[in-house]
C-alpha cells in the first residue's frame, strides 16, 4: 500500500495492523504542524474522507487500505482558497439568513432553529476568514486600503453575532429575525467587496 502527502510519497515508520486512519494522522499531525501544514482531507481508496470525522478515520485500518493520501495546505493557501470561494459561500450564507428570518416570520420556529447552528457556522468562517486576512494578503490589504474596513466589518459582525446568540437564547424570534433580515444583508455586500477586491490584486500580481 501507499501512503501520499500532497501527492508525493510519505515514509510512516512502525505501521502496525491495529493503527487506524486517526492514529496515522495524529502520528503525523506535529510534524505537519510545525511545517505550517494542516490536513484539509484524506483520500484513502478514492474515498474522501473529513479530517473532523473521528468516527470514520477510528473504523478505518490503515493496512486495510490500498492508498492513503492526505492533502495538507498552509494557512495562507487556505485564506486565499476562501477568499476565491467566497462568491459561493458569501451568497448561500446570505440565503440561510433570510430562510431564517423568514421562517420566524411566520412561527416556523423549529424549522428556523433546525437551520441556525448552520448558519452561526456560515457566520463564524465569514468571521475567522476577516480576522486572518493578512496571513495571506498582507501586500493586497496595504495597496488597496483595506486594513480599516476589515477591522471595522470585522467589529460588526462578531456584535451581531453575539446579538443572535442572545436573541436566541432569550427566545426573542422577532429579535432575531431583524438582525438577519436588516444588519446582516449589508455585512455580506461589504464582506464580498473586500473579498472581490483581494482577490482580484492577488490575480494582477500584488503579493504579500
Amino acid at each position: 500500500m501507499k501512503i501520499l502527502l500532497n501527492g508525493q510519497p510519505l515514509d510512516v515508520e512502525e505501521l502496525t495492523p491495529e493503527v487506524t486512519l486517526a492514529g496515522l494522522m495524529a502520528a503525523i499531525r506535529d510534524d505537519l504542524k510545525k511545517n505550517g501544514l494542516t490536513i484539509v482531507e484524506l483520500i484513502a481508496d478514492e474515498t474522501h474522507i473529513d479530517p473532523d470525522d473521528l468516527a470514520k478515520l477510528e473504523g478505518k485500518r490503515v493496512l486495510d487500505c490500498q492508498s492513503v493520501e492526505f492533502i495538507a495546505a498552509t494557512a495562507k493557501q487556505l485564506l486565499q482558497a476562501g477568499v476565491n470561494d467566497s462568491a459561493v459561500i458569501v451568497p448561500h450564507v446570505e440565503e440561510q439568513a433570510l430562510a431564517i428570518a423568514g421562517d420566524l416570520r411566520i412561527g416556523k420556529v423549529k424549522e428556523a432553529m433546525d437551520a441556525f447552528l448552520e448558519l452561526i457556522d456560515g457566520l463564524e468562517w465569514l468571521s475567522t476568514m476577516l480576522a486572518n486576512l493578512e496571513q495571506g494578503f498582507a501586500g493586497a490589504m496595504q495597496e488597496s486600503g483595506l486594513e480599516m474596513r476589515r477591522k471595522q466589518l470585522l467589529e460588526r459582525i462578531n456584535q451581531h453575532i453575539e446579538g443572535l446568540r442572545n436573541s436566541q437564547e432569550n427566545q426573542d424570534w422577532v429579535g432575531l429575525a431583524d438582525i438577519l433580515e436588516y444588519e446582516f444583508p449589508d455585512l455580506f455586500k461589504e464582506s464580498l467587496e473586500i473579498f472581490g477586491k483581494l482577490k482580484s490584486a492577488n490575480e494582477t500580481g500584488i503579493r504579500d
